[in-house]
């Protein structure tokens, strides 16, 4: 099984240049707790896949019920071959995301790594967690905003 979210302390971390520099299951993320791990270690999650990849510009508004960290293996076509990644999977409201599967996948370390302290907040799921994307790959960025609950 995948890694599980509960509640903790709320942060903004950055990763460093050395973690871009593996590749496939060699590759070393940060889980949740902030420790460095193998992708090939992490569990894979299971399809299937719902990759948050919003056009530039776009953005995406929800609230998360739940989350697990795993990995899964893609292959987009600008790669020569099929890789393992890091993805952080969080269940949404239906209300949220009508369609099935309940849930969105996103895959940005940088991203991740700004999402699991939110995640582990007691009011995420009374939060509204927005991400908007600029760019196209390979330079895509990707903006967070949480929005606190109304009073």
């Amino acid at each position: 099984m995948a890694l599980a979210g509960s509640v903790g302390p709320s942060l903004i971390f950055s990763l460093p240049e050395e973690l871009d520099m593996a590749v496939g299951e060699e590759k070393v993320v940060y889980n949740p707790d902030f420790e460095r791990v193998r992708i090939g270690d992490l569990e894979e999650l299971p399809g299937p896949y719902e990759i948050l990849d919003p056009e530039a510009g776009e953005e995406v508004s929800f609230h998360a019920e739940r989350w697990e960290f795993g990995k899964m293996l893609i292959a987009p076509e600008w790669l020569p071959e099929p890789k393992w990644i890091a993805s952080l999977r969080i269940f949404t409201p239906f209300e949220d995301k009508p369609g099935r599967p309940p849930y969105w996948d996103l895959n940005p370390g940088r991203l991740q790594v700004q999402l699991f302290p939110i995640l582990k907040r007691t009011d995420v799921r009374e939060i509204t967690i927005k991400v908007r994307s600029e760019g196209i790959r390979p330079r895509k960025i990707y903006f967070l905003e949480v929005i606190p609950a109304s009073s």
